[in-house]
């Protein structure tokens, strides 16, 4: 009976750390502490960064209606070298995503350096996040520059709500469409649009008008 109640009570173990695995949450078991994330100058701890990433993908879905609904999977990098064999890892990126599939459940995957101060944490976790809902909403999948665009879009207005101009100005120094240049050209689209419309669902429901964005970008 003993033996049949510990391998119950691993199984049980094992079904909360899968929740907590693709939702963050511990339904059962060892409660997690409440952590003041505010007071976290850099982003150190796996926890912590999951927490903040969190938060972050709820305020992008209300702000701007960037709402990821597969499964988003957070891993901090301490080493880059690391990531040699599994894909480019360039000296200056700070962030990848990648989609990814585990039997017939697909969701994201999010790889962020570890120790980034609290805002640009956020604000590259956010930058990751809309490449999740690119992926998911099928916009713009045939075009990297113009996913980048938008993805630096996100950063960019992230940094600009959290008071960080410095960060946010230093994206206007993008030379390169591969690093997001065009996102200038998603910020005039943003600024054309009036009576409240966000600019996602708009380029979602405007097909014609996000072809003409891709355009436009393109054409820089």
């Amino acid at each position: 009976m003993f033996c049949i109640m510990s391998i119950m009570n691993l199984i049980s173990r094992l079904f909360a750390e899968i929740n907590y695995f693709f939702s963050g949450r511990r339904e059962s078991g060892i409660a997690i502490k409440s952590f003041d994330l505010d007071s976290h100058d850099t982003v150190t701890d796996p926890l912590i960064g999951k927490k903040i990433l969190d938060r972050t993908k709820t305020e992008i879905s209300e702000r701007y209606s960037v709402s990821v609904k597969n499964p988003v999977v957070l891993e901090l990098i301490k080493n880059r070298n690391s990531f040699a064999l599994r894909f480019e890892w360039r000296e200056e990126d700070v962030g990848k995503y990648h989609s990814q599939k585990m039997i017939n459940e697909k969701y994201h995957m999010i790889y962020i350096i570890a120790g980034l101060p609290r805002k640009r944490f956020i604000a590259i976790a956010a930058h990751e996040l809309m490449h999740a809902f690119l992926y998911e909403k099928r916009l713009f999948t045939e075009s990297q520059p113009v996913r980048e665009a938008m993805a630096r879009w996100m950063e960019y207005k992230m940094l600009k709500s959290l008071g960080d101009k410095e960060n946010a100005e230093k994206l206007m120094g993008i030379k390169t469409l591969k690093f997001g240049k065009g996102f200038k050209s998603v910020l005039n689209a943003e600024k054309k649009l009036k009576g409240g419309i966000r600019l996602t669902e708009w380029l979602i429901n405007n097909r014609d008008e996000a072809e003409r964005l891709k355009k436009e970008i393109l054409e820089q």
